[in-house]
């Protein structure tokens, strides 16, 4: 991404600038002012407190290098957690109980992600490797669902877990559940017929590998192992285990249980993925964060090639999407796409709207889509969708973007 800027104030080594104002704000001297004027921004303030209806803000140009400590550490975490999300994508786009699944779903996972303090994988940039962190793989109302702990021993690699919902210990792969083990997994809190998903990765010294498998709590189902890779994965006795290691390692566990419940939602369990951190010390030692943060951070005083200047990234803020609704007439075709913004850390709320040129001689006053294209409505006569036709973005900073 290469970002230019717009405006005046003294240049920085690396950032090119173009003046560029036009006087498009609207109103009178009775009236709300509306559009923009040189860098000035006219809008109407809703749901104020006091009789202040007139807003104005500066459009944010203001471009600084991206590595900074706060920036490495936040893009830090979201890379790996991003991979991790794309290599689960088929449970976990369902995995926000209440939430609608696809994007939404994306966004509580990455929220999630970026609030962790521990339990993130330390992987440096540009590396390809999925490797497994302690993210929560489900969200929901039906209690937690955590690691217990890691056996590594020398015959068999297994991690044994604890269950806030259901009880598990009468249950054992390729055994059909019986009235006893029903029994156990109702009395410990869960509901005959929930659907239990078993998540598992393993390790090979080259990829992270992942795999799941489901079944239901009900009499007559058996259940089943979970394979990663040709290695199996068994469920016996309340514990997950694999016991053909053939060189692979056990690294990561989850378990997930669904339930319907009124009006046909699905309600979920807070399930936490296990890691096992000590088979995984080139990601998760002090030292691996410690060459993780560099590699996003300046290492020179000038700007790197293959980094271009983009607006830093505040520490209480993440990059994110937002999914376009509302919109009315020849726009209504980009309903449900989503756009590229920025979010509070702690509040989800919109912080920020990235903005892009539909042409050359455009402002960056165009709504961006999440391959980092200005989105277009209309045929034959496109048209680019601008920031001021989507009511969620009224008020905003508007960050200039240029796909570079």
């Amino acid at each position: 991404m290469v970002y230019h800027q717009h405006g005046s104030g003294g240049a920085s080594p690396g950032v090119s600038f173009s003046y560029n104002y036009s006087c498009m704000a609207k109103g009178s001297a009775m009236g709300l002012w509306r559009g923009k004027k040189g860098s000035s921004v006219f809008y109407k303030i809703k749901n104020s407190n006091s009789a202040q209806k007139q807003g104005i803000r500066e459009r944010v140009y203001e471009v600084s290098n991206p590595k900074s400590s706060a920036q490495a550490s936040q893009r830090m975490k979201m890379a790996p957690a991003q991979a991790f999300f794309n290599a689960l994508s088929g449970i976990l786009n369902r995995g926000a109980q209440g939430t609608k699944y696809g994007g939404l779903t994306r966004q509580e996972f990455m929220s999630y992600a970026l609030k962790m303090t521990t339990g993130f994988p330390y992987v440096q940039k540009g590396d390809s490797l999925v490797v497994p962190g302690a993210y929560r793989i489900a969200k929901g109302s039906l209690g937690d669902i955590a690691l217990d702990h890691w056996d590594n021993g020398q015959q068999s690699t297994y991690c044994v877990l604890s269950f806030g919902v259901g009880g598990f210990s009468e249950i054992a792969s390729d055994q059909p559940l019986d009235n006893e083990a029903i029994s156990e997994y109702v009395n410990g809190g869960g509901q005959e017929g929930d659907q239990v998903t078993i998540v598992a990765c393993v390790y090979n010294g080259i990829s992270f590998l992942y795999g799941y498998a489901s079944f239901f709590a009900r009499i007559g189902e058996t259940v089943p192992h979970v394979y990663v890779a040709g290695m199996q994965i068994k469920f016996d006795a309340g514990q997950l285990e694999m016991t053909n290691t053939n060189g692979f390692e056990f690294v990561g566990a989850g378990i997930i249980v669904s339930r319907l419940g009124a009006n046909n939602e699905y309600m979920r369990s807070n399930s936490i993925f296990a890691v096992n951190e000590p088979k995984l010390q080139n990601w998760f030692a002090p030292s691996a964060q410690g060459r993780a943060r560099a590699s996003y951070m300046n290492t020179s005083k000038t700007k790197s090639a293959n980094w271009p200047v983009e607006p830093e990234i505040p520490e209480n803020q993440y990059e994110s999407t937002y999914q376009l609704s509302g919109l009315t007439g020849n726009k209504a075709e980009l309903n449900g796409q989503f756009a590229m913004v920025r979010r509070y850390i702690d509040s989800d709320e919109l912080a920020a709207v990235y903005g892009g040129k539909a042409f050359s001689d455009s402002e960056y006053d165009s709504v961006v889509g999440m391959n980092g294209r200005v989105l277009f409505y209309g045929s034959p006569d496109d048209a680019p969708l601008s920031i001021e036709d989507v009511t969620a973005f009224a008020g905003l900073p508007i960050i200039p973007f240029t796909q570079g």
